[in-house]
């Protein structure tokens, strides 16, 4: 018998003009220790350096992809489309995480895990949990 596939995470970021924090974003999900994700960042045609900042920082990391807009599309229409190019399977979780914005800690995707674990949870938002009725 096959053990069970690991939980997979899916980022999905969309920026604009966060050169100032890009770093401290994608620095944050590198550091997770949970390995079973793939990041998606969108770039909405900043001028300040964030595109360039966010492909030097992630290299050639093959669980990250930068995208760049030739036209802005605004937040929404990026995390669609972040959303379709990470792909991804049913069973899957999606997190949503701004380009200004980072992940607290190291283990959240780990934490993340463990949540997800339980069966009775069908979805989280920040601290909360949508468990069935």
């Amino acid at each position: 018998m096959s053990a069970p596939k690991p939980l997979q995470f899916l980022l999905v970021s969309a920026s604009y003009q966060c050169t100032e924090w890009v770093n401290r974003c994608l620095d944050s999900v590198l550091s997770q220790t949970y390995p079973h994700f793939r990041m998606v960042m969108v770039d909405d045609c900043s001028t300040d350096g964030t595109l360039e900042r966010a492909r030097a920082r992630v290299g050639g990391d093959p669980r990250f992809q930068v995208l760049a807009n030739t036209d802005r599309r605004f937040p929404l229409a990026n995390i669609v489309r972040a959303s379709a190019e990470v792909g991804g399977e049913p069973e899957d979780v999606l997190v949503v995480l701004d380009g200004d914005d980072w992940l607290a800690h190291p283990r959240v995707l780990e934490r993340l895990a463990e949540v997800y674990a339980d069966p009775e949870v069908w979805l989280t938002y920040g601290s909360h949990e949508l468990r069935v009725p």
